[in-house]
């Protein structure tokens, strides 16, 4: 993750993940590069129900 990071950094980008890819092992965030965005969201079921 650090090497994927540190290119897309020098590439002028900014390196993002969804929080869904981490939030089942949270002990290892001190892991994760420091220049990572973590991009935080809720799926939602929708649905609609006939009355």
């Amino acid at each position: 993750m650090t090497e994927l990071a540190n290119y897309i950094t020098e590439s002028g980008r900014t390196p993002m993940f969804w929080s869904d890819v981490i939030s089942q092992e949270p002990e290892v965030y001190h892991l994760l590069p420091k220049n990572l965005i973590c991009l935080h969201w809720i799926m939602r079921q929708m649905f609609h129900r006939s009355v």
